[in-house]
């Protein structure tokens, strides 16, 4: 599973033309699974590790300019965008290959499961959540705030 964390000062989402929502600060939350993950059978203590460490990453600046504020500080708010090309392999040719990529009815149940839990947890918070569509046609209109840009393997 690879995640990249984009830290924004805005961000909106259209899924097959229809306008999802936007919210203001936050983290736009590109995920992507591997090949590999179908041979994982800990998908829940995965993906409650990681809902946990986004809404508290500390990567938005306090009052020094010190990235120590989290989305639960800042109030903020994540997207969430299913993207299996994460996992494009471009060492050869000039097209890229995805056959890193879990196929697509195993991924799409994984995704499905992360959003519901990830939806759970923000509402619990009381913090803003949109999410896209698996294998949809998606625009993310975001405001880069840094840059910011985390890749995460996990």
């Amino acid at each position: 599973m690879r995640l990249v964390i984009q830290r924004v000062s805005k961000a909106s989402l259209t899924v097959d033309g229809a306008d999802k929502g936007a919210i203001g600060k936050g983290l736009v939350v590109y995920v992507g699974f591997a090949d590999s993950d179908a041979e994982r059978n800990d998908w829940e203590k995965v993906f409650t590790k990681v809902i946990n460490k986004l809404i508290g990453l500390r990567v938005f600046p306090d009052s020094e300019g010190k990235m120590n504020l989290s989305i639960q500080d800042i109030r903020g708010g994540i997207v969430l965008v299913s993207n299996f090309t994460l996992y494009a392999d471009i060492s050869r040719g000039k097209r890229p290959s995805f056959t890193k990529a879990l196929k697509p009815d195993i991924a799409e149940s994984l995704y499905k499961k992360l959003e519901q839990m990830f939806m759970q947890a923000m509402e619990a918070e009381g913090l803003s959540f949109l999410h896209g569509t698996f294998g949809a046609d998606m625009d993310i209109d975001a405001v880069s705030w840094g840059p910011v840009n985390i890749v995460w393997d996990i």
